[in-house]
């Protein structure tokens, strides 16, 4: 007989037979076999309360029993370890199949016929053992993983509500510091105005080209202003809608005569393309027509000069409205694609470092998009462009 392993010799063995005979020839054998706890009563009534106890790693277990049979124990052992697996080896007279199929149908696992042969038994209570310790260890790996799983679940749950409020408390800094801004800024525009326009008395040349360009760069940091109160607007969720029905093919003439100035200074070559019976978008003609000259705006910044830019509307099958912006600038980097559509966001190329721009002109499109049910997609190759595609759905549209 082969020597005993460690891990054998250290688990928890429960006789339980009303024969104190058979018990003594048991425990006599596991012991000389090298298992070092050996549990065992004669009374089932006991069993249940020891196994509770104790947790034994297998149990040997008579069938005709008084008081409780051995069906009736291995019921109540399962009341006891319905999270576990608790290895039953049945003793018994009876071979006939029915008691077989009785036994295992209750949770046996496996039988020992009796007159009890020792090398048979120590064979197959070893076997049973090993599958025993192999389930306890994966348990053990289990709860530490668990333990694991929690503690870091814990941790990102922490970090993302220091980064939520973190990001709260800087939105409602900028919402706060932009709006102590405008005040001032509002004087500094009216009064440069007023200047320029010599509602006081003449002044000369010089100074009226300074209140000019003084004026202008008021104007422009008023833009920024609104822009950044609107980001924190957007992500507070606190922009509403005016909702009218909207003829986009007019708006994208709107924002183009507004930005002339720009095409032309880059001598852009814009094509606009219509579809017949374009539907009617229900939204907000502000948001709108301020997302397309976002968007449009950057396809002119971005384009070489003397360069391309398409504008095109269609419809989808779906009964919505695509507006894609195209244009065959510098491109944009996969690596810097997530980094544009975030609030001051830009992307990392010497190119787009270049260009004037907070950074929140995307963001506000996608913002503005999302607030019309609607999505904004990306798709650019460095080099050779980008088309930007805002996408409206057909419960947006209305068929004129």
């Amino acid at each position: 007989m082969r020597e005993l392993d460690e891990k054998y010799q250290n688990a928890w063995l429960l006789i339980v037979d009303d024969n104190p005979a058979n018990v003594a020839l048991l425990e006599k054998m596991l012991k000389r076999s090298g298992y070092r706890n050996v549990e065992s009563t004669t009374d089932s009534r006991l069993a249940k309360g020891m196994y509770e106890e104790r947790r034994h790693d297998l149990v040997l277990l008579d069938i005709r029993m008084p008081h409780f049979d051995g069906y009736q124990i291995m019921e109540q052992l399962k009341e006891v370890s319905s999270e576990d697996y608790a290895p039953v080896l049945v003793l018994t007279a009876q071979t006939d199949m029915e008691t077989r199929i009785k036994a295992l149908e209750a949770g046996a696992r496996d039988f020992l016929n009796k007159p009890v042969d020792q090398a048979e038994a120590l064979n197959r209570i070893r076997n049973l053992l090993e599958v025993r310790l192999l389930h306890k260890e994966v348990s053990r790996h289990n709860h530490e993983l668990e333990e694991i799983v929690a503690e870091r679940t814990t941790d990102l749950r922490r970090a993302m509500e220091l980064a939520e409020t973190a990001d709260k408390a800087k939105s409602e800094f900028l919402a706060i510091m932009s709006h102590e801004l405008r005040t001032p800024l509002n004087a500094i525009i009216g009064f440069s105005d007023i200047i320029e326009q010599q509602l006081f008395g003449e002044i000369g040349d010089q100074y009226r080209d300074y209140s000019g360009e003084i004026n202008s760069s008021g104007k422009q940091l008023l833009e920024l202003i609104n822009n950044i109160l609107d980001v924190t607007r957007a992500i507070s969720g606190e922009t509403d809608l005016d909702e009218t029905e909207l003829d986009l093919a007019a708006i994208i003439s709107i924002v183009r005569d507004g930005l002339s100035t720009e095409i032309s200074e880059q001598n852009i070559d814009l094509t606009i393309t219509l579809v017949e019976n374009l539907p009617a978008l229900r939204g907000d003609h502000e948001l709108i027509e301020r997302t397309f000259r976002n968007l449009l705006s950057n396809s002119v910044k971005f384009s070489d000069h003397d360069g391309k830019v398409e504008v095109s509307l269609i419809k989808t099958a779906g009964g919505g409205v695509n507006v894609l912006f195209e244009d065959y600038g510098c491109g944009i980097d996969d690596q810097d694609l997530p980094r544009i559509i975030v609030p001051f966001g830009q992307s990392d190329s010497e190119f787009n470092r270049s260009k004037e721009g907070a950074g929140i002109g995307l963001t506000l499109a996608i913002s503005f998009i999302e607030l019309h049910d609607g999505k904004l997609s990306i798709d650019s190759q460095p080099g050779e462009g980008t088309i930007v595609t805002a996408s409206f759905p057909g419960n947006r549209c209305v068929v004129q």
